[in-house]
């Protein structure tokens, strides 16, 4: 019996791993294209135009905090597009807010519009059919960044093929008519624009409208004409859920979509967008990306292009540095520049998530281990809490129980007059396995705007983490009864804490 199993057992495993190996038509044919530039007289374009006559080759910025005004703005591209669409991403789901940018492309493209849609194979699972009754029509080309094998489990590649799957495109772009951009930390899914009973995602994007978008479209064409990008016609094996037609009906039918569609529509951006009255604010910028071949090369500093330009945030600081990011691992290279800018009398205030607020717990236990020595070397920590939903007037004001909070955004901000927003978290994965992008912007209004919006509130917010005199870390929250002191992770089960204790076996490089 056992000699039987042995010899059924090995050929399959030996099948899968080559699935999982060679199941990637890296070679489909693909035809290479770029961004559309001549699009002046396009609304997009004349709008552009009209603003760019008092502000003659500037381009001009407007931040995205709140949810649902993100949505709005991404919807409001979509709807104002005349020429071409380029979209990036790192997340696509099938849940309302994918339904309803699904139905907005169809639109453009039944407008003409050309649309191009590039996305990253680790969440796809369940997409294809729809990805590929999008990719049907003459004006939509759909491609798939670094696919998973189709040939057995998709899941199967990360067991077969770790090293080339474990490699993600996580940036995040949507370009309208190559005239305005949106750049920032959101995906295309629910949680990140509040659409979900169960999670309240704090996140930040920005608008850009100009030159910039310009810039941002050679980053999409760098990455669409890159041999990782493979069409999705080639996983296309005639066996698909629904045609075009049938999947433009399940669209228009989709309650959920709709109620997207109307949250979006509520919300105040919109109205200012069609009436002009959006104030975008002049300001240099640069546009930071990762090149689409740094997941074919072994990790090394050349090609770490963002977090590499982002560093020498450090050698101009000379006030004040925050940082904001969801998953922050410093490693001893960044806690030695911490260490530094303290010295020199630099403010260094960090703001991640608490392990309550974490989604990735591994990542909190890698974290952990920096928090004394960060706090001894003068660092000030912030953790965000998981009841911050209960801070949020419109939600509170809802009643009922409220959703976990999490922080998602990436944002850091220098001396009240650099800032950057993109994608890049500064864990490990973003830094030396994924590709990532974002804006950095000289702009003292900018940055005072998105210091105070951190600042102003962080109390509530956020618990503040300090030493006691016995070393020992302690959270400093405010509650209905004023302040709060915790000496263990606060709002969070034995279960929990002992799990992220138990994650610390998992390599501080992956995460």
């Amino acid at each position: 019996m056992h000699r039987f199993v042995r010899r059924i057992a090995l050929p399959a495993c030996l099948a899968l791993l080559a699935a999982g190996c060679a199941g990637v038509p890296f070679d489909y044919p693909t035809t290479e294209s770029s961004y559309i530039a001549d699009t002046a007289s396009t609304t997009l374009g004349r709008e552009v135009a009209e603003w760019s006559a008092d502000h003659p080759g500037a381009s001009g910025f407007y931040s995205l905090e709140d949810a649902r005004s993100a949505l709005a703005a991404r919807i409001y591209l979509i709807d104002a597009a005349e020429s071409s669409l380029d979209l990036q991403y790192f997340i696509l789901k099938g849940d309302a807010t994918g339904q309803l940018v699904a139905a907005k492309l169809l639109a453009a493209a039944d407008r003409g519009v050309r649309v191009r849609f590039l996305i990253d194979d680790a969440m796809t699972s369940g997409l294809d059919d729809g990805l590929i009754a999008l990719n049907s029509h003459p004006s939509i080309e759909v491609r798939i960044f670094n696919p998973l094998t189709r040939q057995s489990f998709k899941a199967w590649s990360w067991v077969a093929d770790f090293k080339r799957a474990n490699r993600r495109m996580h940036n995040k772009s949507l370009t309208a008519d190559s005239q305005l951009t949106i750049v920032g930390g959101r995906n295309l899914a629910d949680e990140y624009f509040n659409l979900r009973d169960d999670s309240l995602f704090f996140d930040m994007d920005l608008i850009a409208a100009g030159p910039v978008a310009l810039e941002v479209s050679e980053v999409f064409d760098m990455f669409w004409n890159s041999d990782k990008a493979v069409p999705v016609e080639a996983f296309d094996k005639g066996k698909n859920k629904f045609n075009l037609e049938q999947f433009r009906e399940f669209l228009d039918a989709s309650a959920d979509a709709q109620a997207a569609y109307e949250a979006a529509l509520k919300s105040q951006l919109v109205l200012d967008l069609l009436d002009d009255r959006v104030e975008f604010v002049v300001a240099p910028y640069q546009v930071l990306t990762d090149r689409p071949d740094k997941i074919d090369n072994p990790i090394a500093e050349e090609y770490q292009i963002v977090v590499n330009e982002l560093s020498r945030a450090a050698d101009i600081a000379t006030s004040e540095m925050i940082i904001v990011s969801p998953y922050f691992i410093p490693r001893e290279a960044g806690m030695n520049m911490l260490r530094d800018l303290v010295a020199r009398g630099v403010r260094v205030i960090i703001v991640t998530n608490s392990l309550s607020a974490n989604n990735h717990v591994p990542v909190h236990s890698a974290y952990s281990k920096y928090r004394k020595p960060l706090l001894a070397a003068g660092v000030e920590i912030y953790e965000f809490r998981v009841d911050a939903a209960a801070n949020e007037t419109d939600i509170a004001e809802a009643g009922g129980e409220q959703p976990p909070a999490t922080l998602h955004a990436k944002v850091l901000v220098v001396d009240q007059k650099w800032l950057f927003v993109g994608s890049l978290n500064l864990d490990p994965r973003s830094i030396d396995i994924n590709t990532e992008m974002g804006l950095v912007l000289e702009s003292p209004v900018l940055a005072t705007e998105l210091r105070d919006y951190v600042m102003e509130d962080l109390p509530v917010y956020a618990y503040r983490l300090r030493l006691n005199d016995k070393g020992d870390l302690e959270w400093i929250g405010f509650g209905p009864d004023g302040e709060e002191v915790f000496s263990k992770e606060p709002n969070t089960s034995f279960g929990r804490r002992f799990g992220a204790g138990f994650y610390k076996i998992v390599p501080e490089g992956q995460l």
